[in-house]
């Protein structure tokens, strides 16, 4: 193994370690989640500070060590400044790297994964963020193995057109196999929509206030179903506007 390795990589999270340190976990196209120290990062004089914040992609250049990595080197390639600029979608782009973090493995390279996270990051300036977030949301449940069949029924397979959202389904039953939050008609076509469509295409999709809450009712419960715990960042945004 070569002492060196370098990365194209995002920064999903950072914390403080030690005096003057700090420990950031990267999602690299090539590498999948990994972390490592930037010893003395946090010291005014460090070349790394300006370079090493929460959500840019940086080109790494980094040291192997016995049990964590250390950083080297690091350039922001891309630091998607409409994210400083609004804490709103600074928020928004917060909470797509918490889910990335907690949805996926140590060193699981997925590189449509992360060309999703780059391209909402950066969508995040010009299209309408709920339903960027909605978009998100579904293709990372589906790139981690929990996409939901918005077609038919969770319980029995059949086909529906509208049904009813319970936190014991992964999906949507119809109304022979339970009840819960019912779900329109409106709503399910939205959800398939971003579920199939791409990016660019998302702004397209025009819905109404209550399609929008209950998109967001049906996705939160879906993430959480799947993690099996709930997201911390959701207690900060304002789960109406998420």
């Amino acid at each position: 193994m070569e002492k060196y390795y370098t990365a194209d990589a995002i920064i999903i999270k950072g914390i403080s370690y030690g005096e003057g340190h700090r420990i950031f976990t990267f999602y690299g196209k090539e590498e999948g989640k990994f972390s490592a120290v930037a010893r003395g990062v946090k010291k005014p004089k460090s070349k790394l500070n300006g370079h090493l914040q929460l959500g840019n992609r940086c080109d790494l250049q980094l040291i192997h060590g016995k049990s964590l990595d250390t950083v080297s080197q690091a350039v922001a390639k891309e630091t998607y400044p409409h994210l400083r600029e609004s804490a709103s979608l600074y928020f928004y782009a917060s909470y797509f790297l918490e889910l990335l973090n907690d949805f996926v493995a140590e060193r699981v390279v997925d590189p449509a994964l992360f060309q999703l996270l780059d391209t909402v990051l950066k969508g995040l300036a010009e299209k309408e963020p709920a339903k960027l977030t909605r978009f998100f949301e579904l293709k990372l449940l589906a790139l981690s193995g929990y996409q939901p069949d918005f077609h038919r029924c969770a319980v029995c397979g059949e086909e529906i057109k509208a049904g009813f959202l319970n936190p014991r389904f992964h999906g949507i039953i119809c109304e022979k196999c339970g009840n819960g939050y019912e779900i329109t008609p409106k709503t399910l076509f939205a959800l398939n929509y971003l579920a199939d469509t791409e990016t660019r295409l998302v702004r397209r999709l025009k819905t109404d206030d209550a399609t929008d809450q209950l998109m967001g009712k049906v996705t939160k419960m879906l993430i959480e179903h799947s993690l099996e715990k709930k997201v911390k960042s959701l207690a900060i945004l304002n789960r109406d506007q998420l």
